[in-house]
């Protein structure tokens, strides 16, 4: 009978993370937080292995400009990670234990829940994985949702926190720039407990959305709360959330709310749609 792996609150790894963030750790592949003038995840150990040497293989793996920049993380950094590197390498330090892993095993063996697209609105919390490739075979990088770019809109962008290549190291990105391709909560080594799903803000029984009847490209706060209210009745904006611009995903959702209640499914939100 296998045991069940030790879990790390969510919580904590995404203080791991922000913490690679604010050091300006480096990027070395197949490495998972080590200093990378030693190869040791202890930071108080000054022995260098072989392979961590600047002939070694660590470095030697690149050349030219990459190389440069392989051998300043070297010389700057305190620890060096690659992608799947900042989960499994956060983990070994506070649990002890190595999972040695890629980012592909990471979505197919870790991940529950799952999916493909875009990270659904309701699952975009803190620690949340996304990920890059063709299928799920073939994935290649993995990043972890940091905080929303909007506090007040977690449903819309997030910010991400990747070591996304020897020529950036560890560094902040958006979602909605990246376009990442799978997503996963790693619930095989971390606990989400403690990370509930989005909780939209109750929409009032009597709404105030204005007189405006509202179509594509208007903008401003009775766009707002006609989005906050869409999404209160389960009718998603997954990519840009309540951004206060009437655009098509606000139509697309508009739509499917005139269709279900029986109005005039033509995306233009009027009197008989706020009623």
């Amino acid at each position: 009978m296998t045991s069940m792996a030790q879990l790390v609150k969510i919580e904590t790894f995404v203080k791991e993370l922000k913490a690679a963030l604010d050091r300006k750790d480096g990027y070395i592949m197949s490495s998972y937080g080590q200093n990378p003038k030693t190869g040791y995840l202890d930071l108080s150990i000054t022995t260098e292995k072989s392979a961590w040497k600047p002939t070694g293989w660590y470095y030697t793996q690149y050349s030219g400009s990459q190389k440069e920049k392989a051998l300043y993380w070297r010389d700057h950094a305190t620890r060096v990670w690659d992608c799947n590197g900042l989960a499994e390498g956060i983990y070994e330090i506070l649990t002890g234990k190595n999972i040695n892993q890629r980012a592909r095993n990471n979505y197919n063996s870790w991940c529950d829940p799952k999916g493909v697209g875009t990270i659904p609105g309701d699952k975009r919390v803190p620690g949340a994985a996304v990920f890059w490739g063709d299928s799920a075979s073939t994935i290649s990088h993995v990043a972890y949702l940091y905080k929303p770019v909007k506090e007040s809109n977690p449903q819309g962008d997030w910010y991400l926190i990747e070591a996304r290549g020897v020529a950036y190291g560890v560094v902040m990105t958006k979602l909605s720039t990246r376009k990442p391709k799978f997503w996963g909560w790693m619930t095989k080594y971390f606990d989400y407990s403690g990370v509930s799903k989005i909780d939209i803000t109750p929409v009032p029984t009597s709404i105030t959305f204005g007189n405006r009847t509202l179509k594509k490209g208007m903008k401003g706060d009775d766009v707002v709360a006609l989005q906050n209210a869409l999404m209160k009745l389960g009718f998603n904006l997954p990519k840009y959330g309540a951004d206060g611009d009437y655009g098509n995903e606000t139509i697309t959702a508009v739509k499917a709310f005139q269709k279900k209640y029986n109005l005039t499914a033509d995306g233009v939100a009027g009197p008989k749609t706020f009623a």
